[in-house]
């Protein structure tokens, strides 16, 4: 059991310090175990940075204008299509 504790810590630790857009807050817990002894917890509970937010927003807005911006392009390639069609239908008459 104390490996099992060990890895998932390890486990925990790693995660944390891979997620740069998260803050970890640690409430520390004691526990009496059935043997009589003490032992403490740490539950981490992730919050989110500002940083975080204001990047995902600015992503958000910026994937709203590209897709925007294809639109209108597609709106743009399809009317340069039909204008070609309609042109090349006058030049076999």
């Amino acid at each position: 059991m104390r490996k099992k504790i060990i890895t998932s810590a390890i486990l925990l630790g790693s995660i944390g310090a891979k997620a740069s857009s998260f803050s970890f807050e640690g409430k520390l817990h004691e526990i009496e175990l059935s043997s009589g002894k003490n032992i403490e917890i740490i539950i981490q509970q992730e919050i989110p940075d500002d940083s975080y937010l204001d990047n995902k927003t600015s992503i958000q807005t910026d994937l709203s204008r590209q897709v925007l911006s294809y639109e209108k392009m597609l709106q743009l390639l399809n009317k340069i299509r039909k204008d070609e069609h309609e042109v090349n239908e006058e030049l076999n008459l």
